[in-house]
């Protein structure tokens, strides 16, 4: 179920106002406006609270009543990120056992908040395009392959491993490049470098106006998260969003791409790239660029 609390939220006018996120969820959840106006998600429970620090963006309000406590959740910054905030707190606790809510939301809150609490720079252009094509290939291609749980797992991230994607005896190393361009830059030695064979994955994307129906960061992120049901494996994901740079910003969803292809290549020994063994040791690191025309002889089925 993808879960819209957009238009339930903006359905809402009156403050102190709240509505049952659905009739099925497990949890008693609701979605209104606090007494301030403040578009909100609450939960009502029996939980003895806990000291919660604010973010930002987020403002932490509990409250104790006869038969139940309260924990509401109200937006201080903007408001598409506060909806995507809702949407996933909502649908990752559909499995969370009735009386275990308020941790479950908790947690789950505090992963946003360190997402919300960063200093890093935005992405750049070419950043947020890399990142792209290795969600895409973790959710296209990975996930169906591996399962979404084992295609977390063997995505590098910004972990310091070699290839983007290593599965047993497989690995992938991925790139996305604008459509014009006709070369494929390889970053280091190892990229490509193995004794076993591998695969290295182009994909093609243009960049578009705001207003089109293409592919953007937060967008991708969020469909990837509605796949993984496993607590571990979704902390694990967001853990190497975090690591890679990325984090919950609505200037991303400015950055729209239009998926023209995808291109699988065979790594094998005679694939024309550097290895390391036949550059002298004295060379610490190396960069080059790959013709696309001259290797498509080693292009296969993705």
């Amino acid at each position: 179920m993808n879960y819209d609390s957009k238009e339930k939220l903006n359905s809402i006018k009156e403050i102190s106002t709240y509505i049952r996120v659905d009739d099925n969820h497990p949890l008693d959840l609701y979605l209104g406006l606090d007494s301030n106006g403040n578009k909100t998600l609450r939960l009502n429970e029996k939980f003895v609270s806990k000291t919660v620090k604010r973010c930002a963006k987020i403002m932490i309000q509990q409250y104790s009543f006869d038969d139940h406590n309260s924990i509401l959740f109200s937006n201080c910054g903007d408001d598409d990120i506060f909806y995507q905030f809702c949407n996933n707190l909502i649908e990752k606790s559909r499995s969370c056992p009735q009386k275990n809510g308020y941790q479950f939301l908790l947690n789950r809150y505090l992963v946003w908040k360190k997402m919300f609490a960063s200093n890093k720079e935005p992405l750049s252009d070419l950043e947020i395009m890399g990142l792209i094509g290795e969600l895409l290939f973790l959710k296209n291609y990975a996930a169906l392959k591996y399962g979404i749980d084992n295609a977390v797992l063997g995505w590098s991230g910004a972990e310091p491993t070699h290839k983007d994607f290593s599965y047993n005896d497989d690995w992938f190393e991925i790139k996305c490049i604008s459509a014009s361009k006709r070369t494929i830059s390889i970053s280091s030695l190892e990229q490509l470098d193995s004794r076993s064979d591998g695969a290295l994955v182009v994909y093609k994307l243009e960049k578009m106006s705001e207003s089109f129906n293409g592919i953007s960061l937060n967008k991708l992120v969020s469909q990837i998260n509605k796949t993984i049901n496993n607590e571990v494996t979704l902390d694990i994901f967001e853990n190497k969003l975090f690591q890679a740079g990325y984090t919950v910003i609505s200037n991303y969803d400015q950055h729209v791409f239009s998926h023209l292809g995808t291109d699988k290549y065979k790594v094998t020994s005679e694939f024309p790239r550097l290895k390391r063994s036949e550059i002298p040791r004295e060379i610490a690191s190396v960069k080059y660029e790959l013709d696309i025309n001259s290797i498509d002889g080693y292009k296969v089925e993705l």
